[in-house]
């Protein structure tokens, strides 16, 4: 029934909600259960639908909580603390899932901290269950095949919705919203369609995407495409458009089990070329709709697909993708504080930090090159004092690299910390001794000389290719030297 997850949990005005019932009770009044059905939830409204439960506090044993079995599981800790809870008084209640959350939000922190560091971009949690999932496709086969249709789950899988609310505020200095719409008709619903959204929109960061159908504003739709813009241009502070999706384009697969002729599974496999942003692959296996993952028989498709594989991050849904984690920016902009190294900005980073995801790596970089502003508005690195004498710069060098080494020893997680920044450190530095050429070494010894209008010998002999190199051409040759040495050394042995 397609409209049964609107239904629980669809957020929408109740007047919206009250349609939605009776259009629903219509399409299934010849079954008798699913009637009896949307008599319950319609009854029961208040404390079942996402419409009402999302905007009060519900202290009661069923309604909305009673669906969220994982969740309800880490509170009553996988039952062992049923019977004690049950006394529990609401500052009581109120302390424990304060308790789980943060605990959960510290594991879920290391999680993403180890996942960033060995360069995984999927959840831990989701590549062990396609493992498991991996060793039943040898017992599968593939029925048929039918490419470019679309996509038969759209609209019906919650891994595929095909209505979007899009809340947003919009301030009274800002005239336009920032994208090209046209009118459009799609199975007898009017609607603007979304040409392009630009840089500077209301609407960038949103669900909104391009393609999209714009239907109603505020609950109110509209007939022509005049209509639909005056109601964009009058909202005032706080609104919400509903906006569909089209069905993306792909190729449908039934897979089944060799040993089980009836069990057809289908599966979708989405073209790149046609994908409105949607390239997740989806199954009507209960693992699939359960937990949007690659469940066996859409592992079996991929290897039939011509141009997807499991290789492809893009075939696996969003959600588990490390970085749309709400944690993800918080855990490796710390990563970011705590290896970031004073003066060299984000140069000195390990390898690892730079390529653990555009967005917060894009944010990572804003962030730690920005030392401050001047007043013209760019930026500036702080001042470093680099010395001019050998000496004391290995000094400088060895005070804080003993420093390093002392705490490496004494605690393995400075250790575990401290060396994949040493290793980028040292190739970073062999990339800097390495940059310039010895032309552009002898061009800088030129440079200097001039500045302080010395008459002294200044190319060093380790890169001094011949005497053309010399700047006043004051250096003695190869052969001086090693005959003097010589003529030192028979003297000191004869003597």
């Amino acid at each position: 029934m397609e409209g049964k997850s609107k239904l629980l949990y669809g957020v929408m005005s109740e007047e919206h909600l009250s349609n939605l019932f009776d259009s629903t009770t219509s399409a299934v009044e010849a079954y008798e259960s699913a009637t009896n059905w949307l008599t319950r939830m319609r009854t029961g409204q208040d404390i079942r639908t996402a419409t009402h439960t999302t905007k009060r506090f519900i202290c009661s044993d069923k309604g909305a909580t009673s669906r969220c079995e994982t969740s309800m599981t880490m509170i009553k800790s996988a039952g062992t603390t049923k019977a004690e809870m049950r006394n529990y008084s609401l500052p009581e209640l109120q302390h424990r899932h304060r308790e789980v959350v943060e605990n959960y939000e510290t594991r879920a922190k290391d999680g993403i901290r180890k996942a960033i560091k060995a360069g995984q971009i999927l959840s831990p949690y989701v590549l062990d269950k396609e493992e498991e999932e991996f060793k039943h496709v040898p017992d599968l086969e593939i029925v048929s095949t039918t490419a470019n249709v679309a996509n038969p789950f759209h609209g019906i899988l919650q891994s595929s919705k095909m209505t979007f609310s899009i809340c947003l505020t919009r301030p009274e200095e800002v005239e336009s919203l920032g994208v090209s719409l046209k009118f459009a008709r799609v199975d007898d619903r009017c609607g603007l369609k979304v040409e392009k959204i630009e840089k500077d929109s209301l609407f960038v960061g949103t669900d909104l995407m391009t393609g999209m159908l714009i239907h109603a504003v505020n609950d109110s739709t509209f007939t022509s495409f005049e209509e639909g813009i005056d109601l964009l241009k009058s909202v005032k502070g706080q609104f919400t458009i509903w906006a569909d999706v089209p069905p993306t384009i792909g190729t449908v697969y039934e897979v089944r089990r060799k040993s089980d002729k009836k069990g057809v599974r289908l599966v979708f496999i989405p073209d790149v070329i046609d994908s409105n942003g949607n390239l997740h692959c989806q199954s009507t296996y209960h693992k699939h709709t359960a937990f949007w993952m690659r469940c066996r028989y859409i592992q079996r498709a991929l290897m039939e697909h011509p141009t997807r594989s499991m290789k492809e991050i893009s075939t696996i849904h969003t959600r588990w993708h490390i970085n749309t984690s709400p944690l993800y920016s918080i855990v490796h902009q710390d990563l970011v504080n705590l290896m970031e190294i004073p003066g060299l900005g984000c140069d000195a980073l390990p390898a690892f930090l730079k390529t653990a995801g555009e967005n917060a790596a894009h944010a990572a970089t804003a962030d730690c090159n920005a030392e401050g502003p001047n007043e013209d508005g760019a930026v500036q690195k702080e001042a470093f004092f680099v010395p001019s004498s050998k000496t004391k710069r290995y000094n400088a060098a060895e005070v804080q690299a003993k420093k390093i080494v002392e705490m490496c020893k004494e605690d393995p997680k400075v250790f575990e910390m401290a060396m994949p920044m040493l290793k980028h450190l040292y190739q970073n530095c062999l990339l800097v001794r390495g940059s310039g050429s010895k032309s552009a070494a002898v061009q800088s010894a030129n440079d200097a000389v001039a500045v302080s209008k010395a008459q002294l010998p200044v190319m060093p002999a380790s890169i001094r290719r011949s005497v053309a190199d010399d700047v006043n051409h004051a250096n003695v040759s190869y052969g001086t030297e090693k005959k003097s040495s010589k003529r030192r050394k028979k003297g000191s042995s004869s003597s």
